[in-house]
């Protein structure tokens, strides 16, 4: 599953902030500006992932975050093609508890 860009950059913004609780560079410090960038370019990344999606049932556009688009690549799961309210409308007309 790691080839799949949203798991790879989920994967990275952990590695990065595991770095910098651990060795907590100081400012001046070269490996700070590295992680700067990295997180900057993590930040920029993360805005390319969002996927604009349009609900099958109602119509209505919704926003898949790249932290959801991750967790459904890495559990080999298909993005949703529902927007939240109508999954939730289907969970419940079928039987099954929905959060809210």
């Amino acid at each position: 599953m790691a080839d799949q860009p949203g798991v790879l950059m989920f994967d990275l913004v952990k590695t990065i902030r595991a770095f910098l609780d651990d060795v907590a560079p100081a400012p001046g410090d070269i490996l700070y500006s590295n992680a700067v960038t990295a997180c900057s370019l993590l930040a920029h990344l993360a805005d390319e992932a969002r996927h604009e999606r349009d609900c099958t049932v109602c119509g209505t556009s919704f926003t898949l975050t790249a932290g959801q688009v991750a967790w459904f690549q890495s559990r080999s799961y298909q993005l949703p093609r529902r927007c939240g309210k109508c999954r939730r409308a289907n969970l419940r007309a079928e039987g099954r508890p929905a959060l809210s």
